[in-house]
């Protein structure tokens, strides 16, 4: 019996029935008692008529990661040795190894120790593939070009078989060794990050280390591509004022962190086509129920949350700085105890920075500094020499009367640059160079006293967004990486300092009037005994505030990170996010995602209304 499949308009392909003995060699190397792997007996399913393609990150005996596609009813499978790359120029070693049962595309686990391929295996990528002309006489050529659907891996590539370069094993069998290349196409990169970006199984969000340990998989959950309800019905106002509604024509894969008491998905994050599926056949995918000791370990209080993390390694700060342009001495010195290393941190940034990068450039900056020698972090306004040219220099009037020289960066090099200069923390003016005297961004921290629970913090922080949003102000929160929140108003750079600094004077003073026992204006510590002090000092001209996405210079590198306002409650400090989670924050949904399309300005009105006109 045969099967078609067509891979091209002008290309159909026969794909024979798969021989019974396809999976002899699989079956054959393991111990189905011992491991949790697929024994692949029964008969495969298929959900479409569609060729799969599977990517496993292997932590075996040696990091790799396996290449599977479907044909002819098994996965045919390779081992990557370095992982795919998206940049052509890079041809990547990947060895034949033997056909894998098809529903081994599903397997996401632990192979015991001493059995083969033992270590953790990650569903690292997932999707479908299209073969360029016959596949069987591309694999029999040593030339098997596809174009792939993935939810990482896209476009055209191709695996060329060295055939000249083939080994034969101790037992006989010959090693196939293949390259692995992306072709050049719209989806094809230089300076490729591929693996270095994606760290985490496109099934559950875990990284190694988390389904080595078991870590409960985050939930899924598949957009209904097919709904007749209104997409505005029950919807929040402050999501309704800017949505815009479109006929749902095709089914895609939501992965998110939990629903929101109102019935929305939390950090939704899109994964990817769902070509399988049609709207009417789509459920919402829940991972498998947690024993209840381990619930009871992992939830400690209602409302936290693990959160996910990027694997940095100093082999990627390294290599991140050779792209950039910088280079990094003593990469290896530990900065931030106890393993946080000058390259891991350089890794950091470049992992942050196409995020980070629209809220620093072109401001003017302070840096916090720890140099070799330095008892103690210092704080540097100006430029005294000796920084990567990756810093450009801007002249500035002071406001006491002289001009002196300040730095400004614009591209990722200026931030692993500044790596290089042992920087700890990036503060940021509320201006740009091209418009100084003009504010484009206000910000009141909220900094509270010894001993107030982070609950009062957090409530403080919503009740400056509600007082500011009556007024007009849409604002956005950070946590500092310190002890409080930031909240922040972007603004159209139309109102110069002195009344920027007026109104959040006034802003602050009102608070601290109406509300005397939580709240005060008055930086005095001692002013401060039991309630909040609102800063607003940073709101006049030559003032910073730390960058979101910055580390601070405290203990484990800390960082200062945008969260959204529903998710606040779920954060029991403001220094949660280590490089780790304050990257994999960095490459999911943005929680700002207005931030940069708003247009609002301090008014007349709003000056009036804290006595500021």
């Amino acid at each position: 019996m045969n099967r078609w499949y067509f891979a091209r308009p002008e290309a159909r392909i026969r794909i024979s029935r798969p021989a019974t003995d396809k999976l002899k060699t699989y079956r054959g190397k393991r111990d189905f008692s011992k491991t949790a792997e697929p024994a692949g007996k029964g008969a495969p399913k298929r959900a479409t008529g569609r060729l799969r393609f599977v990517v496993q990150k292997h932590d075996a005996r040696r990091l790799h990661y396996d290449f599977r596609l479907e044909l002819d009813g098994v996965l045919m499978s390779w081992a990557v040795t370095r992982g795919p790359s998206a940049n052509p120029d890079d041809k990547r070693l990947a060895v034949r190894v033997e056909d894998h049962p098809l529903d081994y595309a599903g397997f996401e686990g632990t192979i015991a120790k001493g059995e083969y391929g033992g270590g953790t295996v990650m569903l690292w990528d997932e999707g479908t593939w299209e073969p360029i002309g016959d596949p069987h006489q591309g694999i029999e050529k040593g030339e098997l070009k596809f174009v792939l659907r993935g939810k990482r891996m896209k476009g055209e590539w191709v695996l060329v078989h060295m055939k000249g370069r083939d080994a034969r094993k101790r037992d006989g069998t010959v090693r196939e060794n293949w390259l692995l290349i992306k072709h050049r196409d719209a989806y094809a990169a230089q300076g490729d990050r591929l693996t270095e970006t994606f760290t985490t199984s496109v099934e559950t969000g875990r990284d190694l280390g988390g389904i080595a340990g078991g870590k409960t998989p985050r939930r899924k959950a598949a957009s209904i591509g097919e709904s007749r309800t209104s997409p505005f019905a029950d919807m929040p106002r402050h999501i309704a004022r800017r949505a815009r509604g479109v006929d749902p024509e095709l089914v895609g894969e939501i992965e998110s962190t939990e629903f929101t008491p109102d019935g929305f998905l939390r950090h939704p994050s899109f994964q990817g086509r769902r070509e399988d599926k049609t709207g009417r056949t789509v459920t919402h995918e829940m991972p498998a129920a947690a024993p209840a000791a381990a619930k009871r370990a992992a939830r400690p209080k209602a409302r936290s949350r693990t959160l996910a993390q990027v694997e940095l390694t100093d082999e990627m700060g390294l290599a991140a700085a050779e792209r950039a342009g910088i280079k990094l001495t003593h990469p290896e010195k530990v900065v931030y105890e106890p393993d946080i290393t000058k390259a891991k941190l350089a890794a950091y940034y470049a992992a942050v920075g196409e995020r980070m990068l629209p809220h620093i450039a072109g401001r003017p900056l302070s840096l916090v500094r720890l140099p070799t020698g330095s008892a103690r972090p210092f704080f540097q306004k100006h430029d005294s020499g000796g920084f990567p040219d990756a810093f450009r220099k801007v002249k500035i009037a002071e406001t006491t009367g002289p001009t002196d020289i300040y730095l400004y960066i614009e591209t990722l090099a200026g931030l692993i640059g500044g790596v290089q200069m042992s920087t700890q923390e990036f503060h940021i003016w509320g201006s740009h160079i091209d418009s100084l005297e003009k504010a484009d961004r206000i910000i009141f921290d909220i900094d509270p006293d010894e001993g107030l629970d982070f609950a009062a913090t957090r409530q403080a922080a919503r009740d400056l967004r509600d007082r500011l949003g009556e007024m007009g102000l849409v604002t956005y929160a950070m946590l500092t990486g310190g002890k409080g929140i930031h909240v922040i108003a972007p603004l159209r750079a139309s109102l110069e300092w002195p009344a920027v600094k007026a109104f959040c004077r006034g802003f602050a003073e009102k608070l601290a009037a109406d509300e005397p026992d939580r709240f005060t204006s008055n930086i005095r510590k001692a002013n401060r005994k039991g309630r909040m002090f609102v800063d607003y000092l940073r709101n006049e001209r030559g003032s910073t505030a730390v960058c979101p996405y910055s580390t601070r210079a405290k203990p484990r590198a800390p960082c200062a990170v945008p969260v959204g306002w529903d998710e606040l409650d779920e954060f029991e400090h403001a220094h949660a996010f280590g490089i780790g989670a304050a990257a994999a924050r960095a490459q999911a949904a943005d929680p700002w995602p207005g931030y940069f399309n708003e247009r609002q300005s301090i008014t007349q009105k709003m000056l009036k209304a804290v006595g500021a006109d």
